[in-house]
């Protein structure tokens, strides 16, 4: 089958000329690049920043390093969840609990080093589970007793 050139019209078995050498020197392309050691350079200074933006950054986090998890679910002498966080409330606060928050689905505060959060579930009766997290183990599962103990000795009429 004969090539592609041989099938145009008014074609030659000469070989075509070079497109540069066709073109003269205006037409032909330039490259701008940049030599291999400033674009070297340009990506280990840029690698450098990085690094150093990077290291100032981790540097001013303060990293959570809780160790311990403790948790209980005390059954409360309550029929509503509304009441069992304020039954939550009351108990952080006998407890001495500090930045004390209350949401519509959890109530939080720190004792000592251990923060604690209590949220309740309203299942046939109502269920507090009392989360507590800290760096000492001992100190955690300490409080976690006794805001458990403080929640599930509180009575309400209602």
């Amino acid at each position: 089958m004969p090539a592609f050139r041989e099938l145009r019209e008014g074609a030659t078995d000469a070989p075509l000329p070079w497109p540069r050498a066709a073109l003269g020197r205006a037409a032909r392309p330039e490259y701008h690049h940049l030599p291999m050691k400033r674009m070297v350079k340009r990506s280990r200074t840029r690698l450098l920043l990085v690094l150093a933006v990077s290291a100032m950054v981790l540097s001013s986090w303060n990293v959570a390093r809780a160790d311990f998890l403790y948790w209980a679910a005390p059954t409360l002498k309550t029929g509503s969840v509304k009441t069992g966080y304020s039954f939550a409330q009351t108990a952080l606060r006998n407890q001495g609990a500090r930045k004390l928050r209350v949401s519509a689905n959890e109530v939080s505060g720190s004792i000592g080093r251990t923060y604690v959060a209590v949220t309740c579930i309203g299942t046939p009766q109502v269920t507090a589970v009392v989360m507590a997290v800290g760096p000492d183990g001992t100190e955690t599962s300490r409080v976690r007793d006794a805001v458990s103990n403080a929640i599930s000795k509180i009575v309400s009429f209602d």
